[in-house]
């Protein structure tokens, strides 16, 4: 009798230590008795930190001072998401070595390394998943699908809106600096018009001209003469003064450059074809126009190992010349200042979202172009003893992609946070609804600097003129008084 209690309290105790680990491994908080510790990194729209307040070198890895509330991104919200979803709580922490998982003499790095030497229950990022990495952590199923894509700097191709076409063929600084040189001819004219002896409001005071001559150019005249001009419309009168003749004559020189050049501008606009880009073969993205220029990705991150491992022959070819060349980048951010800074039209090449979200911030000069070459899979990475916790993760993210959780998440960090017009063009495996119009740059203010320069000199000339005309007249009028026969003092009209 006593050794059939022995047993039944004996497999009571291994079933009541079954018990807790399951739900220590589902993450249920308060069976468990602690949250669980979550590995990131940083890289948006993933995951960033607002540093406000923090010392970012002392207080970087320190969960009880960069606490939850500190995170923002996709992934943070999808842990919300699952968090409420699976009733548990968690504690972010940074990766401290910055980096996602490489293994090297049998020993993983990274958020993979914290993970397999169990530091942290779970790493959450755009951890990418690979066979390597499987063999020694769980992946959930994936929570975002992405693959392979090119970056570069669009020198020669512009979006079009069909609503801006008429704005296209300058930049903003053109049109704006074109209105204040508007607005100061304006003006001018309305003080020659005042002070001049020689114009018409002048002439008028003193009797040798009409009173509608007197309003040829008031403030309202002058607006409207000045404002004609831009249609190529003549004004009746012309103004009668020699500075009013020089302004009227630079505006006119400026107008005309501006009216050739908006015409030649939005002509090209018109008649370009459209033209999708983006192709099946690497070398015609390589190439830019015939141009061929340097490749490089992320030294050790998965998109290097994916050319590096890669059986198909061109794939293998890149990157030999990239490791031939040395272009490999140590960041995204370090890709991204190439493509910026580098004369040789450096393209990058990552995963596609990294990429987009540096293409849709300011200031717009990035193309993403997607050839739909690989299929990439993000996932969180679980320790492999964490069988209910990934059983769970997998049921909760399954659920969320059909409910449009997922969808949601898509919604607010890339499409709601772009500040580019469509960054993105597909390949030839998928259609994007894009187009794009093969185009020359704007017109900006350093090639248009002349035709301002010529306006400025007039104006300058204008003004020397105003001036001397009524040293002239005053002069003129001293030299010419005469004494009527009762004796007066008549000033010459």
């Amino acid at each position: 009798m006593l050794p059939a209690v022995l047993l039944l309290v004996g497999v009571a105790t291994v079933c009541r230590a079954d018990l807790g680990r399951y739900e220590r491994q589902a993450g249920n908080t308060s069976d468990w008795g602690r949250p669980l510790v979550i590995s990131t990194i940083e890289g948006m729209p993933w995951m960033s930190v607002d540093w406000e307040g923090l010392n970012q070198t002392a207080d970087a890895f320190n969960p009880d001072v960069v606490t939850n509330d500190r995170y923002h991104g996709y992934v943070k919200d999808l842990l919300d998401e699952l968090s409420q979803k699976l009733g548990f709580s968690y504690k972010l922490q940074l990766v401290k070595d910055g980096r996602y998982g490489v293994k090297k003499d049998d020993k993983w790095n990274g958020l993979v390394g914290e993970v397999v030497n169990r530091q942290v229950d779970l790493a959450a990022a755009a951890l990418t998943v690979t066979p390597l990495r499987a063999e020694d952590v769980e992946f959930t199923v994936p929570f975002y699908e992405t693959g392979t894509a090119f970056l570069i700097k669009r020198p020669y191709m512009e979006y079009i809106r069909p609503w801006l076409w008429l704005l296209k063929p300058f930049t903003a600084g053109v049109w704006l600096v074109s209105l204040v040189a508007w607005l100061v001819v304006w003006i001018v004219m309305i003080v020659i018009n005042k002070c001049s002896p020689y114009e018409w409001e002048r002439k008028y005071k003193r009797g040798i001209a009409g009173k509608s001559q007197a309003k040829y150019y008031s403030a309202p005249n002058s607006y409207f003469s000045v404002s004609s001009m831009l249609f190529w419309q003549g004004y009746e009168h012309g103004p009668a003064s020699t500075s009013g003749r020089l302004l009227i004559i630079g505006w006119f020189i400026f107008v005309a450059c501006l009216a050739v050049s908006y015409t030649a501008g939005l002509t090209s606009s018109l008649i370009a074809e459209e033209k999708a880009v983006g192709s099946d073969s690497w070398f015609d993205v390589r190439g830019l126009g015939q141009k061929k220029v340097p490749f490089g990705t992320v030294k050790g991150g998965s998109t290097e190992a994916f050319f590096k491992n890669s059986k198909i022959p061109l794939h293998a070819e890149l990157w030999r010349e990239m490791d031939d060349q040395k272009t490999f980048a140590s960041s995204i951010d370090d890709g991204v200042n190439r493509i910026r800074t580098d004369d040789s039209n450096y393209v990058f090449i990552g995963e596609r979202e990294p990429l987009m979200w540096e293409a849709m911030h300011a200031p717009c000069d990035l193309l993403v172009i997607d050839p739909k070459l690989q299929n990439i899979n993000y996932g969180l990475a679980v320790q492999k003893s964490h069988e209910r916790i990934l059983r769970d993760f997998d049921v909760a993210l399954v659920g969320f992609k059909s409910d449009g959780t997922m969808e949601k998440l898509r919604t607010r960090w890339f499409e709601e946070n772009s500040k580019c017009f469509s960054p993105l063009i597909s390949g030839p495996k998928g259609k994007s609804s894009t187009s794009i119009l093969p185009l020359a740059l704007p017109i900006d203010f350093h090639k248009f600097l002349l035709a301002f320069v010529i306006l400025a000199v007039f104006i300058v000339c204008a003004l020397i003129a105003l001036v001397i005309e009524k040293i002239f007249y005053k002069e003129r009028g001293r030299s010419k008084i005469v004494v009527n026969e009762e004796g007066q003092q008549l000033r010459e009209k």
